[in-house]
């Protein structure tokens, strides 16, 4: 995992770098096609694609999670399944920015505050609310190494993809603050993705350890994630 791990922060590092080249160079002009394509607030660059490509693999990941769960622990485990929709509903709305096209919201609709007049997240914190309701009691529930790290990129992508966002939806008219906030936004959704991923594919495999009956299954599943001790090479003085 170490590997894919350094092999996915390469790939952000390089399209940090071909973004901050990219701006430095357009300014507040107007950017033409190539530079539109390194552009991490741009539609149909090559971040948006990169961030959708790990949204996605997220969640046929927790596809896979849910029946290798199911055969280790019995019982209907669903929200891998809720989790993984919500992994590839994301990733469209990366790739397409449909949240972004859905428009604002006419200030005269309701008596908000200023920060969410003009933005989609008014839309976003029902269903979000009432996913952390569905979703954290059971990820606590989880092996604790695990249901610290799904938390953990959880914060980091709603952190930017709503937080830092309504922020940087502030300053629309103020080139390089704008710039910089809609940077940051990328970036944490990009680690928290990638966080995400990492912390499934580990689960993953400690799941398909389980199932084979080659580890004790609940050291296996309980314990912070390691090579585990097959069965038969268990230390008789320790049993």
């Amino acid at each position: 995992m170490a590997r894919v791990a350094r092999i996915l922060i390469g790939v952000v590092a390089v399209l940090l770098v071909a973004h901050v080249v990219t701006v430095t160079i357009v300014g507040d002009g107007e950017p033409g096609w190539l530079a539109r394509r390194f552009d991490m607030n741009g539609e149909y660059g090559f971040p948006a694609g990169f961030s959708a490509l790990l949204l996605g693999t997220c969640g046929l990941v927790c596809f896979r999670l849910r029946s290798l769960h199911e055969r280790v622990q019995g019982g209907d485990h669903w929200r891998w399944v809720l989790v993984g929709a919500c992994m590839l509903f994301a990733a469209v709305d990366e790739a397409f920015m449909i949240h972004e096209r859905a428009g604002g919201i006419p200030s005269e609709w309701f008596d908000l505050p200023e920060f969410l007049r003009l933005d989609w997240v008014v839309f976003a914190i029902p269903p979000l609310l009432l996913l952390a309701a569905l979703l954290v009691p059971w990820i606590l529930r989880l092996p604790r190494w695990l249901s610290v790290r799904m938390l953990l990129a959880a914060v980091l992508f709603v952190g930017g993809a709503v937080g830092v966002e309504t922020i940087s939806g502030q300053f629309t008219d103020t080139w390089g603050v704008y710039t910089v906030a809609a940077t940051v936004e990328e970036l944490l959704e990009m680690a928290g993705a990638i966080l995400f991923l990492i912390t499934l594919l580990r689960y993953w495999e400690v799941l398909a350890t389980a199932s084979t009956g080659r580890a004790d299954h609940d050291a296996v599943l309980s314990s912070t994630p390691r090579t585990p001790t097959p069965i038969g090479d268990v230390d008789p003085a320790r049993g």
